[in-house]
């Protein structure tokens, strides 16, 4: 068997430096939600309001927004985001999720705790892996949903997914070209402890 010469499917790459390098992002029109999806009663959840998405999904469930992509696998989301909920709860969870064909969930998500109001940026990378970076560092990673031949072109593939309140501006969407060549960093215990890390269901009715 011929070993791939793409960037993408080598162990030693510098994540960070390639969404850095990009110079071809699309802008997510936040005006509306005519560019999103949900899972059952999920985008009920959200509304746009002044150029942001602000979730107000109920305790204890949660909510999905899926976001349409012209773009295709290696491809890197990025986002800014703010914890509104009360803070007597301590924390909040944010974080990707992907869809399959279907707009379906397929349980592979990558969170990140928020534990202060202030606004923090987010990059999804989705590849070979699903990868979540925050203010820079990495916070979680799974191995993606790998789509059969037949629905690898998805209009949806990444939801936006949320246990907490927050609101979302400045969010965009880039195709990955290239990835320089460097060991990506290692999460730095941000994720749960086991047990710990919220399980994701469907949107509720």
């Amino acid at each position: 068997m011929q070993e791939s010469s793409d960037p993408v499917f080598q162990p030693a790459v510098n994540e960070l430096a390639a969404f850095q390098a990009i110079s071809t992002w699309r802008d997510v029109d936040l005006g509306s939600l005519n560019g999103f999806v949900g899972i059952g009663g999920s985008k009920e959840d959200w509304s746009s309001s002044g150029g942001r998405l602000v979730c107000k999904v109920p305790k204890g469930e949660s909510s999905f927004l899926g976001i349409r992509m012209k773009e295709l696998s290696p491809l890197v989301v990025e986002c800014e985001v703010r914890w509104t909920g009360d803070p007597a709860e301590g924390s909040g969870w944010m974080g990707f999720n992907q869809f399959n064909a279907d707009k379906l969930d397929t349980k592979v998500n990558v969170l990140a705790r928020l534990q202060d109001s202030s606004p923090h940026t987010l990059y999804c990378l989705l590849a070979d892996d699903l990868a979540l970076y925050m203010d820079g560092k990495l916070v979680s990673r799974e191995s993606a949903f790998i789509p059969t031949r037949d629905s690898r072109d998805i209009d949806f593939p990444l939801a936006l997914m949320t246990q907490s309140q927050i609101e979302i501006s400045k969010l965009r969407v880039a195709h990955i070209d290239k990835f320089p060549g460097a060991p990506p960093p290692v999460p730095e215990g941000t994720q749960p402890p086991e047990g710990q890390q919220p399980t994701p269901e469907g949107g509720h009715p």
